[in-house]
């Protein structure tokens, strides 16, 4: 049974698939090859009985149709010339009918209704200008025989009187059933013209879908980088106006300040020119890693060493805070990687924490260490983050703003650029916060394994 279908479905495809053709010509082929295989049928099952009967102009006329029919089929499984086959298709009908009518009693006649398949046939295989000229035809030849009628010209039935009855029945049937075949086909072809619009409706509104969302995103895109610009005028024209105050008031004024005055001036221009110095470090080694030109020199380095060191020198910013530093770190903590890099990264991270802690404490622990990875928790029991800031934490076109205006020597793209440094030394930075509660930053690098003893 399936080797019929088979069969079946390939010869109205002649022998095509979606993959080789479109849809609708796929659609095109398997009607006109439908319609060769009904008229072939109908013309063997026709030009059976009228052979039977012996009327030869019959015979004649629809044999010539069947030659015709089983030929286009053959052609057309080679050829495919889709205008060419269905103009023939709807031919072959007129071939096949026209004897029949002048020899079944003309306009009386039961042949006279197969006229009226022709249109029909042209307006699914062809379009809509030949189911015009098709009528035009097929009134043509009804009053072609109603002319010769009025002249005399008598049409009569050559069908066997015994078997007029019997003709009429199958003519009507096959009528019947041949415009109902080809109204099914016409049907199915508007069925799957309609689910192929809606298809191409339901990409397109996909496709806009997607440009609204790339557009709200090229929009928020471009209203953040026009934040971050602000903010980076900001943060440079802050420490920048300290600097030109104090150093403005030390030239007017450096007769008549006191020691202790001119030291707080120089300590105050010292910070805020450092602070600048980080910021336009930051932007310069993110630019880098964005364009991917930064590169890290990768040697072996104790994090336990280097950690501590930093955490030694930030010890007078959390003692100011009144914050206590706990120190939970193993002594075994080896990892390849560029000691200037990796400082910063934690100096980022330390002095982040002290940034965003009011009072408290800061603990850095590597006790969720493993085997293979070095995994380093920066906990702070501060006010936290809610969801919506954490998002933004290691975007460097969003940052937050120091809600305790804390004196810090951490920039605005300290996070995003820690994020980045760590994943071009196979690491990872993850984030946790609780409003409230306080936040667990996590740096997670591949350790570096001993190599075995020879």
């Amino acid at each position: 049974m399936h080797s019929v279908s088979s069969s079946w479905n390939n010869l109205l495809s002649s022998g095509l698939t979606a993959d080789d053709v479109s849809p609708h010509i796929l659609r095109q082929i398997r009607n006109i090859n439908l319609t060769l295989v009904v008229e072939i049928v109908l013309a063997m099952i026709f030009l059976w009985r009228n052979a039977q009967w012996d009327i030869t102009f019959r015979v004649f006329g629809i044999g010539g149709a069947l030659l015709v029919a089983i030929s286009c089929l053959i052609a057309f499984r080679r050829y495919r010339y889709i205008n060419l086959f269905s103009g023939c298709s709807t031919l072959i009908v007129y071939v096949g009918i026209v004897p029949g009518i002048y020899t079944s009693g003309g306009i009386a006649g039961e042949a006279i209704l197969w006229l009226a398949v022709p249109p029909v046939l042209a307006g699914l295989l062809v379009n809509k200008k030949a189911i015009i000229l098709a009528m035009l035809v097929s009134c043509s030849i009804v009053g072609h025989i109603a002319l010769l009628e009025l002249q005399g010209v008598d049409m009569i039935s050559q069908t066997p009187i015994e078997h007029q009855m019997s003709q009429r029945i199958l003519q009507n049937i096959a009528v019947i059933i041949t415009l109902g075949i080809l109204s099914y086909g016409y049907l199915r072809h508007v069925a799957q013209s309609q689910q192929q619009l809606e298809q191409s409706l339901s990409e397109l509104e996909k496709e806009i879908a997607q440009r609204e969302v790339a557009q709200q995103e090229s929009i928020r895109s471009h209203n953040e980088k026009n934040q971050f610009f602000a903010n980076m005028s900001h943060e440079l024209r802050t420490p920048l106006n300290s600097v030109l105050g104090f150093s403005s008031q030390l030239v007017e004024k450096h007769d008549t300040l006191s020691p202790e005055r001119l030291k707080k001036s120089l300590v105050s221009i010292n910070r805020n020119a450092t602070h600048l110095h980080a910021l336009i470090n930051d932007l310069f080694d993110l630019s880098q890693v964005e364009s991917s030109t930064l590169s890290v020199t990768r040697r072996p380095i104790d994090l336990n060493n280097l950690i501590s060191g930093i955490a030694e020198d930030l010890y007078g910013s959390a003692n100011q805070s009144n914050l206590e530093l706990i120190m939970d770190l193993e002594t075994n903590l080896m990892t390849l990687g560029d000691p200037l890099r990796l400082s910063q990264v934690f100096l980022n991270l330390i002095d982040n924490a002290i940034k965003y802690t009011r009072e408290g404490f800061i603990k850095i622990s590597s006790q969720k260490s493993t085997e293979t990875q070095i995994i380093i928790e920066l906990i702070d029991n501060g006010d936290g983050l809610c969801p919506e800031d954490q998002e933004k934490i290691f975007d460097q076109y969003n940052h937050l703003r120091n809600p305790f205006h804390q004196p810090s020597t951490a920039t605005a793209l300290g996070l995003p650029l820690t994020k980045k440094l760590l994943e071009l030394h196979d690491g990872k930075l993850e984030f946790e916060s609780t409003l409230g509660e306080g936040s667990t930053s996590r740096v997670i690098l591949p350790r570096d394994m001993p190599s075995p003893s020879p």
